[in-house]
């Protein structure tokens, strides 16, 4: 438990650093994502796969094309407002107040979304 508390402060701390060294890398941006829409508690959202990373893009496209691809459901784009690094392909969602590794999303690209299409299955609902 220690040594995991040690690991997660040091990419708290290398994030912060990042951050603080070259802020000028990073913008505030909009995001998109796919989500269900129902009247449940819960929240079921277009996820890679392989990662089970939440699929968020700056291109809304992607996101529509993205929805061709899933199984057919009642879903929707959802907005976020993010804090990006496009070099590196990272956001932080603004509504969090601690921007750690945890908090952190990997940007889908469309020329990463269009390499993950060609493998089926890449993409589902989150259950």
């Amino acid at each position: 438990m220690l040594s995991r508390n040690l690991v997660l402060k040091e990419e708290e701390e290398s994030i912060k650093d990042r951050m603080a060294r070259d802020l000028a890398g990073f913008r505030l941006a909009t995001g998109y994502y796919l989500e269900i829409a129902h009247s449940l508690m819960g929240f079921f959202p277009a996820i890679i796969n392989e990662t089970k990373e939440l699929v968020i893009s700056l291109d809304e496209k992607v996101l529509e094309d993205l929805k061709e691809l899933l199984p057919k459901r009642r879903s929707r784009i959802k907005e976020i407002s993010l804090l990006i690094n496009e070099q590196e392909s990272i956001a932080f969602d603004m509504a969090e107040s601690k921007k750690t590794k945890e908090n952190q999303y990997r940007l889908l690209t469309k020329k990463e979304f269009d390499n993950l299409k060609e493998k089926k299955g890449s993409f589902r609902w989150a259950r």
